[in-house]
């Protein structure tokens, strides 16, 4: 959960367990000016989810969390 743009642990799964090993990240943030677009960045290796998971009070809060 949370990949602040680098993919080295999603590469590293796909590599170890292989290409039919499905990976999901989940981050609130989706860009910075050190890694720019992070859905572009983990686009080879998992799937990005625009928004972050917290508990039932977080994300009652907050629409960028989901429980």
């Amino acid at each position: 959960m949370g990949s602040n743009g680098k993919a080295e642990f999603e590469k590293a799964v796909k590599e170890e367990i292989g290409e039919h090993c499905e990976v999901h990240t989940f981050d609130p943030v989706n860009y910075n000016k050190r890694n720019g677009d992070f859905a572009t960045a983990l686009k080879p290796y998992a799937e990005f989810h625009h928004w972050g998971l917290g508990t039932a009070e977080l994300a009652s809060t907050n629409p960028r969390f989901k429980t």
